[in-house]
This record gives structure tokens, C-alpha cells and sequence, in this order.
């Protein structure tokens, strides 16, 4: 989806960058540059300027304390950027500021910062960039059934299982919407327990209730929680297009992929993409995916399998990075010389 923006639009999006320290310029050689909003596993949103030239010198990434202003003057536009160090650079360009906006699918992107309860963090992780998409972006991006899990990021036991290092809650504020949220899911699991303690929490919070919601979330017992999330992430992120990528960057991806299928295979597990199963275990294949735009290192993407292990009642959950022999680079190049 690709919108113009006002100067008003544009100086509200710089604000919030600004904010967040998180302003970049990227300028290509035909004179389009991005400044990129929101770029997460969910959507890819940016800022385009068409026709670019720059008085001073422009910083890709002018760290933090950076401030920029959105200006009109006469038939041009512009954006002045001051650094925290006092260097002042204008990006002149023309007609309106373009706001492009890419969503991808999601439900089967993974990332393993953290160890422990891997497939709640992940979940967490990924309705916390579809509370972002909205917050950020707007309603109007998003379907009615994102509205509803993003709310669930809202609710503190859940959000507990943050998958980075820092806790989440100094981002999200705690709100009745992420207990309507959850009581919602556990309604439609048939966790009539889970459902009771969330309605005594609503009446009477308390910091003991909180911590019986959060360690509740791990158990066997309440495990349809966790898969009616999952469900309605899967109906949600299949709206979408996949991420693409071009050449060797889009054959690298796939090798990686074809390899990590053939090596469940040989291993005897029987396949169902993107399940694969051998007597108790199932393995689900996940992805670290990089963006399309902007992407400054090299192509970081990776595969992952999550790992469930039935044992009685307990279901075991583990995540292992795929390592490939060689180097993948090598692979891809030999591949390439003998299509050709």
C-alpha cells in the first residue's frame, strides 16, 4: 500500500522516530530516499521521498538526540535535520511524502533470543509487532481479528514471557482490554479455569493472582491457550503475502529450506509442511526472516525447528537452529554455475 502524506503526517511519523532515537536516512543513487517507520516480522513501513538532493551532509544514522522538521517552501519540500552535535543537513525533494506500507505473513517466523517456554515468548513477540502495527500505522491496516490478539499484549501474565532480556511492560501499558482479550481465547479453548481466575482478576487484581495467571500459561493443562492463539495468528498472517527475495538472496533462502526438509526426512520423520512427525515428536519448521528493504547486512536468514516432545501429559518444547555443512554461500554459487 503505498499513501501521501501531509507535512503534518510526515512531522507527526519524524516525531515519533525522534523520539524513539531510531531516525535513519537511506538514499539510493537515483535520488529516492527512505526513512524507515516501522519495520518489524509483521510489516515494513517507511517514509519515501522522490527526487532528492541535500544541502550539507547527509548521516545515515545520526544518532540519538536527533531532531527533524517538516517544511514546505513554495513548490518544494523539505526536511531539516539537526544532529545532537549541531550539524544541520536539508533533504529537499518533491511532490508529497509517500508512506509505503508492506505486510507479510508472520505465523511461521521465529526468533530464539531466550530460552525457556520458547512458544509462549514467541507469540508474545509477535503480537507485540501486531500491537505495534496498529498503534503505530493505524487501524486500518489491520484486519478485526489483529485488533483482537493485539489487545492481548495488554495483559500482564502474558506479557510476562518476554523474548528479549528486558521485560515488555514499560512499553505496553497494563489495560482491561488485554483481560477482555485473553478471557476471549481461553472462552474458546474451553479453559473454564483459566476463564474463572481471569474474571477474579478483572474484579480484584492482585500481584499473587497475576503470578498464578503467568506460571498457568506453561502448564499441560492449559495448553489450549496457547493453540487457539496460534489458530487465529495462522487465519490472521495467511491474508498475507510471504516475504520475497531476489536472486541469490531468494535461492540462498530456498536451499536452506530444501536442506532442512531432506534432513527431517532422512531422519524418518514423515512430513506434512510444515509439521514433521515421528512417533511422539513433532517438529514444526520456523523462520528467521530479514526484511526486503533496507537491509544492510548480509541476508540473515535462518531456519528453526521447534521441537515437541510428548511425555505423558507433559508436552516438552525446545528450539534448535538448523547448521548446514560447508558454507551456504558456496552452495548457492555452485548452484547457480550449474543452472547456467
Amino acid at each position: 500500500m503505498r499513501k501521501d502524506i501531509t507535512c503534518e503526517v510526515l512531522q507527526y511519523c519524524l516525531d515519533n522516530l525522534s523520539a524513539q532515537n531510531a531516525l535513519e536516512f537511506h538514499l539510493s543513487a537515483d535520488g529516492m530516499l527512505r526513512i524507515p517507520y516501522l519495520m518489524n516480522d509483521v510489516v515494513e513501513c517507511y517514509i519515501q521521498l522522490q527526487n532528492v538532493t541535500v544541502t550539507g551532509t547527509i548521516k545515515k544514522n545520526p544518532g540519538s538526540g536527533t531532531s527533524a522538521e517538516s517544511i514546505r517552501d513554495g513548490a518544494r519540500y523539505a526536511v531539516i535535520v539537526r544532529t545532537a552535535e549541531g550539524e544541520i543537513f536539508t533533504i529537499w525533494y518533491d511532490n508529497t511524502a509517500v508512506l509505503a506500507v508492506d505486510c507479510y505473513q508472520y505465523h511461521r517466523i521465529m526468533h530464539y533470543w531466550r530460552k525457556g517456554a520458547p512458544h509462549l515468548r514467541n507469540q508474545v513477540g509477535i503480537i507485540s509487532s501486531l500491537y505495534d502495527k496498529r498503534h503505530y500505522i493505524g487501524q486500518f491496516v489491520c484486519t478485526e481479528q489483529e485488533q483482537n490478539l493485539s489487545d492481548l499484549i495488554l495483559f500482564g501474565p502474558f506479557r510476562h514471557y518476554s523474548p528479549i532480556r528486558n521485560s515488555l511492560d514499560p512499553f505496553y501499558p497494563e489495560h482491561l482490554d488485554g483481560a477482555r482479550a485473553m478471557l476471549r481465547i481461553a472462552e474458546k479453548a474451553g479453559d473454564r479455569e483459566y476463564a474463572r481466575l481471569i474474571r477474579d482478576y478483572m474484579k480484584r487484581p492482585s500481584r499473587l493472582l497475576k503470578g498464578i495467571l503467568t506460571l498457568l500459561l506453561q502448564l499441560p493443562q492449559h495448553d489450549g491457550i496457547y493453540q487457539e492463539i496460534e489458530k487465529e495468528l495462522t487465519q490472521s498472517s495467511s491474508t498475507y503475502s510471504c516475504r520475497h527475495y531476489e536472486g541469490r538472496e531468494g535461492l540462498s533462502c530456498e536451499i536452506k529450506r530444501r536442506s532442512a526438509e531432506r534432513m527431517l526426512e532422512t531422519q524418518g520423520y514423515s512430513r506434512e509442511y510444515p509439521c514433521f512427525r515421528r512417533g511422539m515428536t513433532k517438529i514444526t519448521i520456523y523462520e528467521e526472516q530479514p526484511f526486503t528493504q533496507m537491509e544492510d547486512r548480509p541476508l540473515g536468514f535462518r531456519v528453526l525447528l521447534l521441537r515437541e516432545q510428548k511425555r505423558g501429559f507433559y508436552t516438552r518444547r525446545s528450539v534448535e537452529r538448523v547448521i548446514y555443512p560447508g558454507k551456504m554461500e558456496d552452495i548457492v554459487e555452485s548452484m547457480i554455475q550449474n543452472a547456467e
